[in-house]
């Protein structure tokens, strides 16, 4: 599936070249610098501190930035590609390959930066990267892979990831359109974040607390991505295949991390853990809908370990308080 739209919730700022920095947009999730030098990383810093950075492929044959609309700029290559980051509204990045013809090269080497002693790791069920620092904190990472080319055909693509001799890392994106077929230009677009919430607040408008505090949360557009991607039904309970295992383990560190009160009392993991259950289908009417764009989290519920068991009647909204 597809990253989506590329020029979807693109970031509402304007490239300049009057400084090295061709693009800085600051959000109220994470912080992302794109620079004009092609060798310099795109660098992201989560509001929590949380770093990572990627330098484009083949940085030393890529023309310098040209503007190209609001959070889009582009570096043309002499070896038959161009790469255009696309940063959005949440501070991930897109980076758009543009493969022009056969003669482009099938491997797209990505210098990623990230603190000493960290991991990239290639996930089994999706082919998703996974950052991961020397602590075992989710970092980041990229989404599940994609290619297509002109007419709307998929390629085999897939992540590599390597150690490099100086002990940083490589992710590598193979795209296989050299086996003929192909109808250029190809596209595929590697997205790179950190944070899988873009709001997280106590009292949301709205909420009703039932004389307690209300907690609220809400996926970024690549948070929301990660997670519906990777063949992830509905499963009650939630299984630990790619998106909800990343939302069942670092999301929920993360809540915790935005909202220190996610941890007073049970109930607030327990509507979080049914919310991840049920937040693919947002959409759907009763009574299989209702998880909501917001995930809002009552601390007056009880708390109810057996949540899965009538979870079609209650649809994480269950009327017992305390």
């Amino acid at each position: 599936m597809p990253g989506g739209n590329l020029l979807e919730d693109v970031a509402a700022v304007t490239p300049s070249t009057s400084t090295s920095q061709v693009l800085t947009v600051d959000t109220d999730v994470t912080d992302t610098v794109v620079s004009e030098d092609p060798s310099t990383p795109i660098h992201l810093t989560s509001q929590q501190g949380k770093e990572v950075s990627v330098t484009l492929p083949y940085a030393e044959t890529s023309e310098t930035a040209v503007p190209v609309g609001d959070g889009v700029v582009s570096f043309a290559n002499e070896q038959g590609f161009t790469s255009v980051p696309v940063v959005k509204e949440d501070g991930s990045a897109q980076v758009a390959l543009m493969v022009e013809s056969a003669d482009a090269p099938e491997r797209f080497p990505f210098q990623v930066g990230l603190p000493e002693g960290a991991t990239a790791e290639v996930t089994e069920e999706d082919g998703g990267v996974v950052f991961t620092s020397a602590e075992g904190e989710f970092l980041g990472g990229l989404t599940p892979p994609w290619a297509k080319d002109v007419n709307g055909t998929e390629l085999a693509t897939r992540y590599e990831v390597e150690e490099t001799s100086s002990g940083g890392v490589v992710v590598t994106q193979v795209i296989e359109h050299h086996s003929g077929g192909a109808a250029y230009p190809v596209v595929a677009d590697p997205w790179l974040g950190i944070d899988l919430f873009g709001e997280a607040e106590y009292d949301r408008p709205e909420t009703d607390g039932h004389g307690d505090v209300v907690l609220s949360v809400m996926l970024s557009r690549w948070g929301w991505y990660w997670y519906i991607t990777g063949g992830n039904p509905p499963v009650m309970p939630p299984q630990p295949w790619t998106g909800q295992g990343i939302l069942l383990t670092a999301g929920w560190d993360e809540v915790v991390d935005k909202l220190d009160r996610a941890d007073d009392k049970p109930t607030i993991r327990h509507q979080y853990e049914c919310h991840v259950a049920l937040g693919y289908i947002v959409w759907a009417p009763p009574p299989l809908g209702g998880a909501g764009v917001h995930w809002d989290f009552e601390m007056a519920r009880v708390n109810k370990p057996d949540w899965p068991m009538d979870i079609l009647e209650h649809r994480c909204n269950w009327r017992e308080y305390d």
